[in-house]
């Protein structure tokens, strides 16, 4: 298999499960691609899109419509089935993206013994 046919058979793995996911977690959540839209902020359009195999092109769309549904990046795009319930405890106090975002400096120095 050559790295071209691997990625596109990968990309099309990836569209095919973010239509099952989102198609299930509407059916579940009880919601309407324009009630999710207006929950989320993303638009309608892009939604629809989405529920009919089309491609994403921001994953920042993704995160809002994942967060919106109540479940993970991770579990929209490449996950089977409904997100088994999140334990609060530890999910909480994770870094949000705001504190991920920006410069860092990293310094690396030898320590004698």
């Amino acid at each position: 298999m050559t790295l071209l046919s691997y990625v596109m058979n990968y990309n099309q793995h990836l569209l095919v499960n973010l239509k099952s996911q989102l198609n299930l977690y509407l059916e579940k959540k009880e919601l309407s691609a324009a009630q999710l839209a207006k929950k989320s902020g993303v638009s309608k359009q892009v939604i629809s899109l989405w529920l009919n195999g089309g491609s994403p092109r921001k994953i920042q769309q993704i995160k809002l419509v994942a967060d919106a549904l109540g479940t993970t990046v991770d579990q929209l795009c490449f996950g089977t089935g409904l997100l088994k319930s999140l334990d609060s405890s530890g999910f909480e106090n994770l870094p949000t993206d705001e504190w991920l975002s920006g410069l860092f400096e990293i310094k690396i120095r030898r320590v004698k013994k």
